[in-house]
């Protein structure tokens, strides 16, 4: 279990500030490519969400669960 370490508590409000963040981000540039863009909601989706990943990946790697 990734967050039972008693130094864990940090790493635990950064994960979840990290989804709130991420989501809040998907919200938006999903929004900005269908409305502004006039881009299909599903490729909107799919580009946004795909980016996100990786972004969120990075950022876990070297915030969220960086090592001593």
């Amino acid at each position: 279990v990734v967050f039972k370490a008693k130094d864990s508590h940090g790493s635990f409000l950064r994960y979840y500030m990290l989804v709130a963040i991420i989501a809040l981000a998907s919200y938006l540039g999903i929004k900005l490519l269908v409305d502004v863009l006039c881009m299909p909601k599903i490729i909107s989706k799919i580009l946004v969400d795909g980016l996100l990943f990786v972004i969120s990946y990075r950022v876990q790697n070297k915030l969220v669960f960086k090592k001593k």
